[in-house]
């Protein structure tokens, strides 16, 4: 009996830390967005060449880049401090980072999406499709296993989606949103059509991040993967926007404001960001990672409250209830099957 009860108390830790891991991660996705709207309203007043320095494009190349330092220096710090980490242990290879160009190549395409998308479709209807990747991806693994849907974790599933319709009442678009998403009108016709495709196209980025990059995290280790992703991402987003702006854009290099809000939202909150994700991860998985975003709109407005002034409406409290519930369902049903198969010979 005691042999049994140990892995179990084990698991059980290791469960905890997974879905303090995938809170984390919800926690500081939600306060990247939030940080680059206040050095948006910061640089409108410090023009550079006649236009604003901090903008869509620069925040993921530059937040990209600077993390990418971060991340080196901090792995270097390591390998001094402990001589045999798990991740020097872990033998990065060539096959490895092909098998993760996939998911970084969709992470990297999925928040242009996201950002296209929020500033031309409601927030709601953006917000209710992210929701749903969660969903798409217990159906995944359903069909993986083939089994049938259970009931308990598919209410679980559609009550952290519920509570996405009823965080976001009637939103409009505000100057920094616009701003920030530049060159979404290069990308993708702003019609009816092309609009309902941006929320297909996001639903299928984030199935396909989650789905591949927790294998990759698992195998590759968090920094080398964390390094990797942003490595990728970097050159991604450069040519990027040297395609669509030119080599003059790199001229908001001139702006010491750029580099002391990318120091902040890409050295620091970005990084951390990185690193935390990659152990979600590998130690919660991708469905209980992407479930956690259904405490998003919360976490976003409670941080806006705290650091913008903004009110912290009834409507994300109440999302929030119900998401925790949504995912306390689901985790009940693994802890309760979990036992069972203990139990069983």
């Amino acid at each position: 009996m005691k042999n049994n009860e140990s892995p179990a108390r084990s698991s059980q830790s290791a469960d905890k830390t997974g879905i303090a891991l995938a809170l984390a991660t919800t926690g500081l996705e939600a306060l990247q967005p939030l940080v680059l709207v206040l050095a948006y309203q910061l640089g409108s007043t410090r023009l550079v060449n006649g236009h604003n320095p901090i903008n869509f494009c620069n925040g993921l190349l530059f937040g990209n880049a600077f993390s990418l330092v971060a991340l080196l220096l901090a792995q270097r710090v390591q390998r001094q401090r402990v001589k045999r980490s798990r991740d020097q242990q872990t033998r990065w290879n060539s096959r490895i980072a092909i098998t993760s160009l996939l998911p970084i190549g969709c992470n990297a395409l999925l928040e242009v999406a996201l950002v296209i998308a929020f500033s031309r479709i409601s927030a709601i209807q953006v917000t209710l499709t992210v929701a749903c990747t969660a969903i798409a991806l217990m159906l995944w693994d359903c069909l993986d296993q083939r089994k049938a849907p259970k009931t308990i974790p598919t209410i679980g599933a559609v009550l952290v989606a519920l509570s996405a319709w009823i965080a976001l009442g009637p939103t409009t678009d505000t100057e920094a949103g616009v701003e920030l998403s530049a060159m979404g009108m290069n990308l993708i016709p702003n019609t009816t059509t092309g609009n309902g495709l941006l929320l297909i196209l996001i639903l299928t980025l984030g199935v396909l991040y989650y789905k591949l990059s927790e294998p990759v995290t698992q195998e590759a280790g968090v920094f080398a993967y964390a390094i990797w992703q942003t490595g990728v991402q970097t050159v991604i987003f450069f040519i990027w926007a040297i395609t669509t702006f030119g080599l003059a854009h790199l001229y908001d290099l001139q702006s010491p404001l750029l580099w002391q809000a990318m120091l902040v939202y890409g050295g620091v909150i970005s990084t951390a960001y990185t690193l935390v994700e990659a152990a979600a991860l590998a130690k919660a998985g991708g469905t209980l990672v992407a479930l956690c975003e259904g405490f998003l709109p919360f976490a976003s407005g409670l941080l806006a409250w705290l650091l913008l002034r903004e009110q912290l409406t009834f409507n994300l409290v109440v999302s929030c209830v119900i998401a925790g519930a949504g995912i306390g369902l689901i985790e009940a049903q693994k802890l309760r099957s979990r036992d069972q198969t203990a139990i069983d010979p």
